[in-house]
């Protein structure tokens, strides 16, 4: 289970690393043609390609090359029943894998570090949900809320100081928080409403539990940078569209830049887990540049070749085999039934003879209705009616199974032949043979009578075939 999962990873990471490229250069090619916002959504097929399992078959999977399962599975519809087949089981099952293959520790590394990571980042998260260490200036409060009417925010957005995130940062799902420290406290008002607005546009377009999703799934495909680069990508493009949604408001770019360097000289990171007005200085230096309309160097052949190298590597591990493995295991399969056809053609075809001299049949095979019971039901032989004391032969060469007394049938024996087959004699006067008896194609074994439910003297005989189902002794019988 495990490892299939794993498989199913690496699969969409190799896939998403190839949507990526693709979507790099469709955005190249629409800069200037649809905004920022629009553009961003081609991330969305990025983000389906990580979430929903893809697979597919390559020549460069490592499965052509390394026999990494050796095991074949045979379907239910063929699945092989017949007592006397005798076929080598290394053709029919699989020779036993290694009790931890490269996939299976593979599969045990990834799993490992992914849940460690997920796990940190969870409690992490969960330190921060703290009480507010500082009441919040009434100025402050009527800013956010001047701030909150004029972007139409419905949702009470509390401003919560604290001292773990030096950077104001959008905190929380379902009860949002402005984090804040006490020296950003001092900031002008200006500078103040800048960061508000700011955090308030991450609000409204969900950045928040974005972040969340973008952290998960980092985290899940943690073996492959080109995730990482794709989500800080994305992240960038989320902060230049906010930026844009402050920049609607009466607040001005000069203004605006003059916070964002302000906020870097007291706390620069390196990595946003949050939606937050500033990130590295790096990153701070290319939304200025962005804000004042000028073209931003990428490094697209490095992106290029990154991606080029993570996906032949992941496509070893992700793909399937070609399906030549699979026709070959079709072919042995086949190899196998024409076996057991050879092996039925073996076994002799037993032919039957009339068991008595009889003097008419005064029942067939099929429906009918009883006559002592009344009820229709199916006769499963033929009535053979016979003089007492007349002797009853062997249809056919056998073993006795079964020499008895029933209330219904009488006296009766039961000889198995040697094709699985099994013929039966009813309401003797007298067993000649006992169980385990092997007879052949005429010995007498019973004489006639009419023992058990019988309206007059005559012999029931029946057989049925190696599968337990009735046949019609007039297309068997020699007669």
């Amino acid at each position: 289970m495990l490892e299939t999962f794993f498989i199913n990873i690496l699969s969409m990471s190799t896939i998403a690393s190839l949507v990526f490229l693709i979507i790099l250069i469709a955005r190249k090619c629409i800069k200037n043609k649809v905004n920022q916002e629009n553009a961003s959504l081609l991330w969305i097929i990025f983000m389906v390609v990580l979430i929903v399992p893809l697979n597919f078959q390559s020549h460069l999977s490592i499965k052509n090359f390394i026999n990494l399962d050796k095991t074949y599975v045979l379907t239910e519809s063929m699945q092989l029943n017949n007592e006397n087949l005798n076929v080598n089981d290394e053709n029919v099952i699989s020779v036993d894998t290694e009790k931890m293959s490269l996939q299976e520790i593979a599969s045990f590394v990834w799993f490992s570090i992914a849940l460690s990571l997920i796990v940190a980042d969870g409690l992490i998260y969960k330190s921060l949900n703290t009480k507010k260490s500082a009441e919040v200036p009434e100025k402050i409060s009527r800013l956010l809320k001047e701030c909150q009417n004029e972007l139409n925010v419905d949702k009470d957005v509390q401003i919560v100081v604290q001292d773990k995130i030096k950077m104001p940062s959008l905190y929380g799902i379902f009860n949002p928080q402005i984090l804040l420290t006490e020296e950003i406290l001092n900031f002008s008002d200006n500078e103040l409403k800048c960061i508000i607005v700011h955090e308030l546009n991450h609000y409204k377009r969900n950045h928040h539990i974005l972040y969340i999703m973008f952290n998960i799934l980092e985290r899940i495909h943690w073996f492959n940078p080109i995730v990482k680069i794709a989500f800080k990508t994305i992240k960038q493009d989320l902060e230049i569209i906010t930026d844009n949604s402050v920049l609607k408001t009466n607040i001005t770019v000069k203004e605006y830049c003059m916070a964002i360097l302000k906020i870097t000289e007291l706390c620069n990171l390196k990595e946003n887990k949050m939606p937050g007005i500033c990130s590295s200085k790096k990153e701070i230096e290319r939304r200025i540049i962005q804000m004042k309309n000028k073209n931003i160097k990428n490094s697209m052949f490095i992106i290029v070749v990154t991606i080029l190298m993570v996906s032949v590597l992941t496509i070893s591990f992700a793909s399937d085999k070609v399906t030549k493995a699979d026709n070959e295991t079709i072919k042995m399969i086949g190899e196998i039934f024409d076996e057991v056809d050879k092996q039925e053609e073996i076994i002799p075809k037993v032919e039957y003879i009339v068991p008595i001299e009889y003097t008419n049949v005064s029942l067939t095979f099929g429906t009918r209705v009883h006559p002592i019971t009344k009820e229709e039901r199916t006769h499963t032989g033929i009535d053979l009616v016979a003089k007492e004391g007349t002797k009853v032969k062997a249809a056919a060469s056998g073993v006795v199974e079964v020499a008895t007394y029933d209330t219904e049938k009488g006296n009766y024996v039961e000889i198995k032949h040697v094709d699985g087959s099994i013929s039966s004699y009813h309401h003797g006067s007298t067993i000649l043979v006992e169980a385990g008896d092997s007879v052949n194609a005429g010995d007498e074994i019973m004489i006639v009578g009419k023992t058990g439910n019988a309206t007059g003297t005559h012999l029931h005989f029946e057989v049925r075939n190696a599968n337990n189902e009735y046949m019609d002794v007039n297309t068997i019988v020699n007669k």
